[in-house]
């Protein structure tokens, strides 16, 4: 951990009142190693830490959102495993649609227009608590906007949920995820 050592002892400099490492992609893997990490910030910093993917499978249990539509940046592969590691969580992906993009950039150049598409597409799903754009790098947070009118299902974004729980930390509503 040297590398996320020295990051944690750059952001600190800051003096941030919270930490919010925004990945998304570590939950292929499970969401241990987020805790972790957040753990591993907090005690090298003693800054509450968080990650984007910790922050959203928060919000989804406090709400009892556990049957989601996932839009994804990556390949069709990751699909299944993300469907995996989220049902350890309690959550069961019940509708995906992976786009294929394995570069960050790339990513980043998808329309808004093009996530509300696949969004749509999945929110037609019987009995689907809400569709989740899951990646930091897509533009997600343009999706309640556009589609508020349009569906009844709760669209949300990991980018935009990971960052309101660093601003419910600075109201004093945070709850730190790095002990769930």
């Amino acid at each position: 951990m040297p590398a996320f050592h020295r990051a944690a002892e750059m952001l600190a400099q800051a003096r941030p009142d919270v930490i919010l490492w925004n990945a998304t992609r570590g939950a292929l893997i499970g969401f241990e190693p987020d805790r972790r990490l957040a753990a591993f910030v907090e005690k090298e910093t003693g800054i509450p830490c968080t990650t984007t993917a910790l922050a959203t499978v928060d919000y989804l249990r406090r709400r009892n959102l556990r049957r989601i539509g996932l839009v994804a940046q990556g390949a069709d592969w990751e699909g299944p495993r993300l469907k995996q590691t989220f049902g350890a969580e309690g959550i069961d992906i019940v509708a995906g649609h992976c786009l294929g993009i394995g570069d960050n950039f790339e990513a980043a150049g998808i329309t808004p227009e093009e996530i509300r598409l696949h969004a749509m597409r999945l929110a037609s799903v019987p009995d689907l608590d809400a569709v989740l754009v899951w990646s930091t790098n897509l533009a997600g947070h343009t999706l309640t906007r556009l589609t508020l009118n349009e569906t009844h299902v709760p669209m949300l974004d990991s980018t935009t949920v990971g960052f309101e729980s660093a601003l419910d930390h600075m109201t004093g509503s945070f709850r730190p995820l790095a002990h769930a």
